[in-house]
C-alpha cells in the first residue's frame, strides 16, 4: 500500500530544521532577555549613582557657600552673613532671658500686681520679638540664600502666623489676644526643641528633603546657637511675655 504521508524518517528530517529554528529561537529570546535585564540594572545603578552625586554636591556647595560667606565672602554693604547671625544670636539670648524672667515673674506670688504694671508694654514687645523673629527668617532664606528645610516650614507656620494675631489683638486693645497667640507659641517652641535635638544628634532618622536636610546647621553663634535655637528663643520670649498678660487680666 502506498501512503500518503511521508515516512518517518523523511518527516523527521523535514521537522528537525524546524525544531532547531524553534530551539534557536527560544534561546535567542533568552539571552535577549538576559541582556534587556542587565542593561537595566546598569542603567538603573548609573541613575541612582548620579542622583547620590547630584546630591552630595548639592550639599557641599552649600556648605563651601556658608564657609566662605562667614569667612568675609559674598558681604552686602560691609556686614557678612556671619556677623548678622551674630547679631540676631545676641538677640535670642535677650529674647530667652525676656521669657524666662516673663515666665518667672507669672509664676512668682503677687505676680498679678506686677502683671498690670506691665500690661502696656507686654503684648507690644511680644509683636516686637514675633516680628523680629520673622524677619530673621526671611533675610536667611531670601538674602543668605539657604533653603529652608521642612521643620523651619513648620516654625516659619507658628511665627509667622503669630505677627497678625498680636498685631489684631494690640490694635483692638483685646486683653484675650494672649490666649490667641499662646498656643502657636508653644506648638513653635516644641518643633524648635525638636528641630535643634535633630542637629545635636543628626544619626537619627527624619522626613526631611535630603537638598534640604534638617540636621545641617547653616549657622553656628557662639558655637551653640543655629537657626532652630533662635527660633526657640523667640517662641519663648514671646510665651513669657503673653503668659505674664494673662496673668495681668485676672
Amino acid at each position: 500500500m502506498s501512503g500518503r504521508g511521508l515516512p518517518s524518517s523523511d518527516a523527521a528530517s523535514a521537522s528537525g530544521p524546524s525544531s532547531a529554528w524553534a530551539s534557536q529561537s527560544r534561546s535567542s529570546a533568552a539571552v535577549s532577555i538576559r541582556w534587556r535585564s542587565s542593561v537595566a540594572r546598569a542603567v538603573s545603578m548609573a541613575i541612582m549613582s548620579d542622583m547620590k552625586n547630584n546630591v552630595n554636591t548639592y550639599q557641599w556647595k552649600w556648605q563651601g557657600v556658608n564657609e566662605a560667606i562667614r569667612t568675609g565672602w559674598g558681604q552686602a554693604g560691609g556686614v557678612s552673613v556671619g556677623q548678622v547671625s551674630d547679631f540676631f544670636a545676641v538677640l535670642a539670648l535677650g529674647s530667652l532671658l525676656i521669657g524666662c524672667c516673663g515666665v518667672g515673674a507669672a509664676l512668682a506670688p503677687g505676680a498679678a500686681a506686677r502683671a498690670r504694671q506691665l500690661r502696656p508694654v507686654l503684648l507690644p514687645l511680644a509683636l516686637v520679638i514675633a516680628s523680629v523673629s520673622t524677619a530673621g527668617s526671611l533675610y536667611y532664606s531670601e538674602v543668605a540664600g539657604y533653603p529652608p528645610c521642612e521643620m523651619c516650614w513648620y516654625q516659619r507656620i507658628c511665627m509667622y502666623a503669630l505677627v497678625p494675631v498680636l498685631a489684631v489683638a494690640l490694635a483692638r486693645r483685646d486683653r484675650g489676644g494672649a490666649w490667641y497667640g499662646l498656643p502657636l507659641a508653644l506648638a513653635g517652641l516644641g518643633l524648635s526643641v525638636y528641630h535643634y535635638q535633630l542637629q545635636l544628634f543628626p544619626d537619627q532618622g527624619s522626613t526631611c528633603d535630603v537638598a534640604a536636610p534638617c540636621t545641617y546647621q547653616w549657622v553656628d553663634s557662639f558655637g551653640f546657637v543655629s537657626i532652630p535655637f533662635m527660633a526657640g528663643t523667640g517662641f519663648i520670649g514671646v510665651a513669657g511675655l503673653l503668659l505674664l498678660s494673662l496673668r495681668s487680666g485676672r
